[in-house]
């Protein structure tokens, strides 16, 4: 009997997934790891945009896909939760894994291929999906979606808005039960599953989720557990020992006059916006850094310079300033470096809030978000100590 010929599999790419692919293409009789040319299937690094995909006839497929269909084979009633999203998904997706006591998986930063042949396919496997993963995603299918928000994002990779929107909303279709607020309904499948109106939830407070823009996120994670079967009870028990992942809107220090919060992880207006939300009390100096995504808009300002007293912006905004609307630039100050401004927000803002919520990418300076975030801690401590 002639034994099955294992299935071609190119990878493109050298990154975390790339790796992690490659990793599991050596030891696998079932796949083996060829050229593109020789492919099959060709699993893609997220990192990649399409304008750089290889010219090819071999289908291309996300590391997720990939690991999916491994999975699939051992268990085709795979309990599946995938959450994206341009803002909060993270958290969503570290709170379901520790009330379910499983790993979190994905865009998160484990990826799923990682741990094909050891992960328990008997429990739910919670999935971080980026945009750019979703692309290259066709047969995964979800128990339950969630499509946190969407907001403008990620225009050197998808090129447009409409095709990163289009790019979250294919989740619609791969899932039996969606969570999606109102405003992203109308471009999603409706046909293909059921919805879940996240607007509609009533917030909750769930610890540690009590900042305001955290209250929906605590109604999301526990309408998604009470379908799974968790008791509110059950679920309360188990939020008390969640950790938040670091640099979401992270008080660093406080005390009886000033309070600094680190939101590093705020890449974006609308994340920036939400932090601005939750802030109780001021004054309020924000600091805003990095390497824009987009122009600034009149309204983001406004919204900003109505509720700040002091608005500092450092790095490559720095050196950007026509992305802030030009009405709106007398009301910043500039700081060649992210410390510059930290120095400057200290010695300014004794008394009151210290929002460090950048609305930009960290590529000015720092090689991600954490860096930046770590970094600004520690020029605080620095600061703060020399003081």
């Amino acid at each position: 009997m002639d034994s099955v010929k294992p299935i071609p599999v190119a990878v493109l790419g050298d990154g975390v997934t790339g790796q992690a692919v490659s990793a599991y293409l050596r030891q696998s009789t079932a796949y083996e790891q060829v050229t593109v040319d020789a492919a099959q299937w060709v699993v893609v690094s997220p990192g990649i945009p399409p304008r750089k995909w290889p010219k090819t006839t071999a289908e291309i497929l996300s590391d997720n896909e990939f690991a999916y269909r491994i999975l699939h084979q051992k268990n085709p009633k795979l309990v599946m939760i995938g959450v994206t999203g341009t803002n909060g998904k993270t958290t969503v997706v570290s709170a379901l894994a520790h009330a379910l006591g499983v790993r979190a998986y994905g865009n998160i930063g484990r990826p799923l291929i990682q741990d094909v042949d050891t992960i328990d396919v008997s429990k739910p496997i919670v999935i971080e999906l980026s945009s750019y993963q979703l692309v290259t995603t066709t047969t995964m299918r979800f128990t339950i979606g969630v499509i946190m928000n969407i907001e403008p994002d990620h225009y050197d990779w998808h090129e447009s808005y409409e095709n990163y929107r289009d790019a979250k909303c294919r989740l619609s279709t791969l899932s039996s039960v969606l969570y999606a607020p109102q405003a992203v309904w109308s471009h999603c499948a409706k046909d293909h599953c059921e919805w879940v109106n996240t607007d509609a939830l009533t917030p909750q407070c769930l610890p540690p989720l009590t900042a305001r823009h955290d209250q929906h996120n605590a109604a999301l994670i526990q309408a998604i557990l009470q379908r799974l079967g968790q008791a509110p009870a059950y679920v309360q028990q188990k939020m008390a020992t969640f950790e938040r992942p670091p640099f979401r809107y992270e008080t660093i220090f406080c005390s009886e006059d000033l309070c600094i919060i680190n939101d590093s992880k705020a890449t974006n207006m609308a994340a920036t916006e939400a932090a601005l939300a939750s802030v109780v009390g001021g004054p309020v100096l924000l600091i805003l850094c990095g390497q824009a995504k987009s122009d600034y808009t009149m309204d983001f300002m406004n919204r900003v310079t109505e509720r700040c007293d002091w608005v500092y912006a450092a790095g490559g905004l720095s050196r950007n300033r026509h992305q802030f609307p030009v009405s709106s630039q007398g009301a910043i100050q500039f700081f060649d470096t992210l410390y510059d401004a930290t120095c400057a927000a200290l010695m300014q803002c004794v008394k009151g809030i210290i929002l460090f919520s950048p609305s930009a990418a960290s590529f000015d300076e720092f090689t991600n978000y954490e860096a930046r975030g770590k970094a600004f801690t520690t020029y605080v401590d620095h600061i703060q100590t020399m003081a």
